[in-house]
């Protein structure tokens, strides 16, 4: 409950942690790098662009309150982690196949 009580004291944490989130390298990072040496430039930054347009809604979205929905229904929690491990089993036995 101490990070929920910061996150309401100052309302830009959400927003300073997703910048945060952009300066480090990570799965999107390697996403834009595959897709403009395969496809070049403009087929790079069409990504990028992208990849920083659904961070930038993931952030409005949290920061104006979706975060208070979830902590006032902790059973919502409980089935978006269940539907997001699902979801990886899904993808796992995708990539089997």
């Amino acid at each position: 409950h101490r990070i929920i009580s910061v996150m309401l004291e100052n309302p830009n944490f959400i927003l300073y942690a997703f910048f945060l989130a952009l300066l480090i390298p990570g799965q999107d990072f390697l996403l834009v790098t595959k897709n403009t040496i395969q496809g070049g430039l403009a087929k790079g930054i069409y990504t990028s662009t992208g990849v920083s347009a659904a961070v930038f809604l993931h952030a409005i979205f949290a920061s104006s309150g979706i975060y208070l929905a979830l902590t006032s229904f902790p059973f919502a929690v409980t089935i978006i982690k269940w539907l997001g491990a699902l979801y990886l089993l899904y993808l796992g036995f995708s990539c089997i196949k």
